[in-house]
């Protein structure tokens, strides 16, 4: 979980080449972000769409609703 910024830790250049170098059984793992506030949809939504999974949006609803998407979208 994640607001999406790079304040700490590896930017999102180093993750796709991080990424690249993993096993292809590995990289078939989805990853979904849930946003949450003010944070960073773009970067997110680059996080998911590299892993082929994707964002869901959780402000203003209630924070099921977008792990039911999740459960829903597996």
């Amino acid at each position: 979980m994640t607001d999406g910024e790079t304040n700490r830790g590896i930017k999102f250049s180093e993750f796709s080449a991080f990424y690249r170098k993993l096993p292809q059984a590995t990289r078939t793992v989805p990853t979904f972000a849930v946003k949450v506030g003010p944070a960073d949809a773009k970067t997110l939504g680059q996080v998911a769409g590299r892993t082929g999974g994707r964002v869901f949006t959780a402000t203003g609803v209630r924070l099921t609703k977008p792990f039911r998407e999740i459960r829903a979208y597996q």
